[in-house]
């Protein structure tokens, strides 16, 4: 079972220090978590993974949300369109073929940065994924190598029998994958 470590009070600059430590650790993918509008902590992970020459892997989603906000100079945010240290996770959709017309219209901007669970399986020493709780379901395609780490970056949840938090743990148990609560 993954062992659940104990939530903590980060500095953004400690989630930074303690997530570079793990990342350069190993040869292994790390998953990271987060709240999927805190840019601040999204920046810290992208800075993490440039720091230890790894791209960073985002969705769809977060990827629009990046566009949008990066014509805010005050914010600092890397252009998705144009980083080449940010790629973008595709699923399988309708098709399954990661056809263009499987994506919603705001999808698609960003499908010349598409990278797959195949890219992600075979690039695993090179990469650090964004992952949100609704795509731990393509760790079965995915498929990390035991030790794989993930860095749990949220707050705690309403009660310690929150069932996301128990359906997330299943899953890294599934994997064998190393815990980390930043």
């Amino acid at each position: 079972m993954v062992e659940k470590e104990k939530r903590k009070n980060y500095s953004e600059q400690q989630v930074k220090t303690l997530s570079s430590k793990v990342v350069s650790s190993t040869e292994k993918i790390v998953f990271v978590t987060r709240y999927s509008r805190d840019m601040d902590r999204f920046r810290s992970f992208y800075d993490v993974a440039k720091s230890n020459r790894r791209k960073i892997v985002v969705s769809p989603k977060t990827a629009h949300l990046l566009s949008r906000l990066v014509e805010d100079k005050r914010l600092d945010l890397p252009d998705p369109s144009k980083d080449e240290s940010i790629l973008v996770y595709y699923k399988r959709k309708k098709s399954g073929d990661f056809e263009q017309k499987d994506y919603y219209v705001w999808e698609r901007e960003f499908m010349d940065k598409m990278v797959t669970y195949e890219f992600v399986h075979e690039n695993q020493s090179k990469l650090v994924m964004d992952l949100d709780f609704y795509q731990f379901a393509e760790l079965i395609d995915i498929k990390p190598k035991a030790g794989s780490h993930f860095i749990h970056s949220m707050s705690e949840p309403y009660s310690e029998e929150d069932i996301a938090d128990q359906v997330m743990h299943n899953w890294l148990d599934h994997f064998e994958m190393q815990f980390h609560q930043l």
